[in-house]
C-alpha cells in the first residue's frame, strides 16, 4: 500500500471512528473484507432534514424503485429500514453499504431500467456480493462526509429539487461532478 493511500485510509478510520460510538452485532456473512472502522449506521442528510431510508413496502413493492435508497425518515421514526453496515475495505480504502433489512448490498444503478436520465445512477439495496457498482470512496470532513462512485464518476447526491414525484423526493443518486450540500450526509453509529 502506498503511503498516501495508507494516510487517507488512516484519515477515513479516524473519522469513521470519531463520528461514531460503540457498536455490537456481527456484520453480513459476506463482510469477510471489511476491516477496522466498519460498523452499522443510520445516514443523515442535514440538507433534507432527514435519515436515509431504504424502500421495501407500500407504492415501492414491484417497481423499478424497490429498493431504492432516499432521504425521507424523521429522527423520531427511525426504524431498521434506516440501517446500513459500512464495510471499509482496508486493503484499498473503499465503502460498501449494506442494507440488512433488506438484506442486500447497495448499487449504483448504471444501466438496464435505470438508464434514462432522472433515474440514472440512483442507488438501490439489490446485490448479493460487492463488484464496482456497489463500491465508494468516502471524504470526510467532521462531521459531514461525501460519497464518491468510482463506477459513476460522480458524487452521490439526495434528489432534493422540486421535479420529483413524493415518491422519488430525497433519492440518492450518483450524479454531480462537485460537492455541495445535497452531497453532505452525517454518518451516526448504531448499537445492533
Amino acid at each position: 500500500m502506498s503511503t498516501a493511500r495508507g494516510v487517507i485510509l488512516a484519515a477515513v478510520m479516524t473519522v469513521l471512528l470519531v463520528v461514531a460510538t460503540t457498536v455490537s452485532g456481527a456484520p453480513p456473512a459476506s463482510a469477510g473484507d471489511c476491516g477496522p472502522g466498519s460498523a452499522y449506521y443510520n445516514i443523515y442528510s442535514p440538507s433534507a432534514n432527514r435519515y436515509v431510508a431504504v424502500e421495501l413496502g407500500g407504492n415501492y413493492k414491484n417497481t423499478s424503485k424497490y429498493r431504492m435508497l432516499r432521504t425521507r425518515t424523521a429522527e423520531a421514526d427511525l426504524g431498521p429500514w434506516e440501517i446500513f453496515f459500512l464495510c471499509l475495505d482496508s486493503a484499498n480504502g473503499d465503502v460498501s453499504l449494506y442494507s440488512p433489512s433488506s438484506g442486500y448490498w447497495v448499487s449504483v444503478e448504471l444501466g438496464g431500467d435505470y438508464s434514462g436520465a432522472n433515474r440514472f445512477a440512483v442507488l438501490r439495496a439489490r446485490a448479493g456480493e460487492r463488484g464496482p457498482w456497489e463500491r465508494f470512496r468516502i471524504s470526510c470532513s467532521v462531521p459531514l462526509c461525501s460519497l464518491y462512485s468510482p463506477a459513476a464518476d460522480k458524487w452521490v447526491s439526495a434528489e432534493l429539487g422540486g421535479q420529483w414525484s413524493s415518491t422519488e423526493k430525497g433519492m440518492l443518486r450518483a450524479r454531480n461532478a462537485d460537492i455541495g450540500p445535497w452531497e453532505q450526509f452525517q454518518l451516526v453509529q448504531r448499537r445492533i
